[in-house]
């Protein structure tokens, strides 16, 4: 009777290897939990390019974020910023975060309030470069001419002192059941950082930068307050309306 099992069962093993085509997996099932996350004021000042000019631009420097959303007004004193420079080859020029997420990567998006230094609002399409590593792979990498470009018109946020550049970043990983003719799923295609099965327990280390690639008007990007609770979200349900494709690592 077990030599029978036994037969049986590799029987079953050969037939799912047969239907199942290259790169599918029928162990690991990937999925994508959701999590929004706030970025952090981080230093011994408000603005993020002092710290990083006096901390010689070690990564202990760059803005942080958690899961806390902010609690405190401007009007309280809190909230703090980065210049906007008008450049990204180089983090003095244009603030970088840098965090960590647990789980399976598909999509982020990332919401920036930009605070003008001047009467003009803006209001018009702008180009932003933006650079992303997860885990050391860079997938928008760094570089005078590299990164996601992305063309982003700014809405105003509620309380209109400030413009939210709103912006996702997808094919960060991709998971896709694998069916037979009959539509019975025998098995999983995935990529890119959707590799566990679930909602994976891996915690990645993500870095961020932004940065406008042109520099019309002064300005500032801020965060950290009720007013400008700038973040990102991991995994949205819903796409931003500017999007950009990383290029996943071979």
């Amino acid at each position: 009777m077990n030599k029978r099992i036994g037969l049986v069962a590799v029987t079953m093993l050969l037939l799912v290897s047969l239907v199942a085509p290259a790169g599918a997996s029928t162990g690991v099932r990937p999925t994508f939990r959701t999590e929004d996350v706030f970025f952090k004021c981080h230093g011994d000042t408000k603005v993020y390019q002092v710290n990083w000019l006096a901390g010689i631009g070690n990564q202990s420097t760059y803005m942080k974020w958690n899961t806390e959303a902010p609690t405190q007004s401007v009007t309280d004193g809190a909230g703090c910023g980065a210049l906007d420079t008008g450049g990204t080859t180089n983090a003095v020029y244009s603030p970088t975060f840098l965090g960590y997420y647990e789980g399976n990567l598909r999509d982020m998006t990332v919401r920036l309030h930009h605070l003008l230094l001047s009467n003009t609002r803006g209001g018009q399409p702008m180009n932003l470069s933006v650079h992303l590593v997860v885990d050391g792979e860079a997938l928008c990498p760094p570089g005078p001419t590299q990164g996601c470009k992305i063309n982003v018109t700014p809405t105003p946020s509620e309380t209109g002192a400030s413009e939210v550049f709103e912006f996702s970043l997808t094919n960060l990983g991709f998971s896709e059941d694998v069916v037979d003719e009959q539509g019975n799923v025998v098995g999983t295609k995935r990529g890119g950082f959707a590799r566990e099965d679930g909602d994976g327990k891996h915690e990645y280390e993500i870095l961020l930068m932004v940065g406008l690639t042109e520099y019309p008007r002064p300005g500032a990007w801020v965060w950290d307050t009720t007013e400008v609770p700038s973040g990102i979200t991991f995994n949205p349900d819903k796409l931003a309306a500017a999007t950009a494709k990383v290029t996943l690592p071979k």
